[in-house]
């Protein structure tokens, strides 16, 4: 049960049920059955960042294809209705993407500077060749910086060096051998990237070299595979003095076993300039382009949520502070592949929750409303994700299904994302500023007496030093929001928030910060002790109080 203290000024929210058309499959593959993934949630600062960067390559794309295609007699808008208090949005085919496979094979292209913001692409006729190469030991997730022996010119900076990385590209200024997600929002807001195949790749099988030649550097990986797969990918690039960039492309493929997708393409970085959709085996030669020039491949289906709001806004008022998704057909595509549910957020106002901007370095207080097709009005994009399907909702809404989660847990622990879990502490007090958060530094820590929060908390009963390494126990789980919780929501006042502690240094147990709340399990460790002052005095005092939120 969700405890919730309510005040006369209340949120509202949107429950949107998506349907399918004829024209969209319903699964790319089928749904996991039996095993269960420990994280529910998906609920990340990336996960929006990479939500922006993939609507405007879809922007891109879109404007594309219908500058390409002749003129066509107006169709019918989507039917949206309203089933009582539920919003029924149909899909056209602009909310679920299609998969985009592999058409690279065999082919290769150039990048040609056209000024010092843009570059042209074009098509070549050259061949994949790993002959003559000096080999280069690159194991999984790895790097090495590598002398050009000239200056090359990279959206107008001059290099020296560059990094070759072991998933499929090259950065200037920092190498790149990150094990998080090789999405968009990676490709482009980084170091300054050359991306002839941006995937999850092992290196260490296979071989990878480089080749100089009298007008450039090639940079080669040969039968290298997709991690934990025996997928094997050929391909090269190459950097000419001139500041030509040529892919080259021998046989390669799509990731169908994890399945992952594949970014093709080149980035300025630090997310400058705009995203530019091309498909290279159609579109060449192209205009002059500015920005990041890429391609997804695929073999998922894709969620547009910016799409899907837009639709909603079409032909509801902007009156809602909340849109709560859930999908009325089975869809195992992206981001459905790794997550159960996730939350954006739209717009903040708040200060002193800890939260940040989930785009721009430009602190917490933000509004990407016009995302969304909102004006202003909306905070919170919540996407329960399909309502069937294997190890979905059940039909009972209170029925425990997932850890100690039921329904109405999990729609509270999304909808809680809008405010919660991002509070410090202050450097020294209980080891670390992030000690109170588990996962993605956006739910809390195993370890954190949260008084079973929904945001993935533990209710945890201190029984004394003398019980040594099962001092303490975990009694209950994901129940409800804490006093703090509802302090960061504006819904109590920071005199209603009890001390709480945080347990440092945990023994007599394999869980982690990061690890799903679970009853019954015992561990020891070092007790410090929190106050809502300690929270203030790291975050700063919530911003509007309680009073007037």
């Amino acid at each position: 049960m969700l405890s919730l203290r309510f005040r006369s000024r209340a949120a509202l929210a949107a429950i949107l049920v998506l349907s399918a058309t004829l024209a969209v499959a319903k699964s790319d593959r089928p749904a996991p059955s039996g095993s269960r993934q420990e994280a529910l949630c998906a609920t990340t600062p990336e996960r929006m960042r990479n939500a922006y960067a993939r609507s405007l390559y879809r922007g891109s794309l879109e404007r594309l294809e219908a500058l390409s295609r002749p003129a066509r007699a107006a169709t019918p808008e989507p039917r949206a209705a309203d089933t009582g208090d539920v919003a029924v949005v149909e899909d056209d085919g602009s909310i679920v993407v299609g998969a985009n496979g592999w058409d690279l094979s065999g082919k290769s292209f150039r990048f040609e500077p056209a000024s010092s913001t843009e570059y042209r692409v074009v098509s070549t006729s050259s061949t994949f060749s790993a002959a003559g190469g000096t080999a280069l030991l690159l194991g999984d997730d790895d790097s090495r910086s590598i002398a050009l022996g000239f200056g090359f010119t990279f959206f107008g900076t001059t290099y020296t060096s560059v990094f070759f990385n072991s998933d499929g590209n090259l950065t200037f200024e920092a190498s790149d051998k990150d094990s998080t997600e090789r999405d968009l929002s990676r490709f482009t807001s980084g170091s300054p990237r050359i991306g002839p195949f941006f995937a999850d790749l092992d290196p260490s099988f296979g071989s990878t070299a480089t080749r100089t030649e009298s007008d450039g550097v090639v940079f080669i990986w040969s039968g290298v595979p997709y991690f934990d797969t025996n997928l094997t990918n050929s391909f090269s690039v190459k950097l000419f003095r001139s500041g030509n960039i040529e892919f080259v492309y021998g046989t390669a493929r799509l990731d169908t076993q994890t399945p992952q997708s594949t970014i093709v393409g080149i980035a300025p970085g630090s997310n400058r300039g705009t995203i530019n959709g091309v498909k290279f085996s159609r579109d060449l030669p192209t205009a002059n382009l500015g920005g990041a020039i890429v391609e997804i491949f695929t073999s998922l289906s894709e969620f547009s949520e910016f799409a899907l709001a837009k639709k909603f806004f079409q032909t509801h008022p902007d009156d809602f502070d909340h849109l709560i998704v859930f999908i009325a057909f089975d869809f195992a595509g992206a981001p459905f592949d790794t997550a159960f549910a996730y939350e954006l957020n739209a717009r903040n106002e708040i200060a002193g929750v800890g939260n940040s901007n989930p785009i721009q370095s430009s602190g917490p207080i933000y509004d990407y409303t016009d995302f969304f097709g909102s004006s202003g009005r909306l905070r919170s994009f919540v996407n329960m994700g399909p309502l069937s399907g294997g190890g979905r909702y059940p039909d009972d809404p209170n029925q425990i299904f997932f850890g100690t989660n039921n329904t109405v847990d999990i729609l509270g622990q999304e909808s809680g994302h809008r405010w919660l879990a991002y509070l410090r502490l202050q450097s020294g007090l209980a080891g670390s500023t992030t000690a109170l958060l588990g996962r993605d530094n956006a739910h809390w820590s195993f370890f954190f007496d949260s008084d079973a929060s929904v945001m993935e908390g533990n209710d945890i009963q201190d029984r004394g030093g003398e019980m040594g390494s099962t001092r303490y126990l975990t009694v209950d789980g994901t129940s409800r929001y804490s006093l703090l919780d509802q302090y960061v929501m504006g819904l109590a006042g920071k005199d209603d928030v009890p001390p709480m502690f945080v347990v440092q240094s945990p023994t007599g147990t394999t869980r982690r910060p990061a690890s799903s709340p679970q009853i019954g399990v015992t561990f020891g460790g070092v007790r410090s002790d929190v106050t809502i002052d300690d929270i203030i005095a790291a975050n700063g005092p919530r911003v509007p109080l309680s009073q007037a939120a």
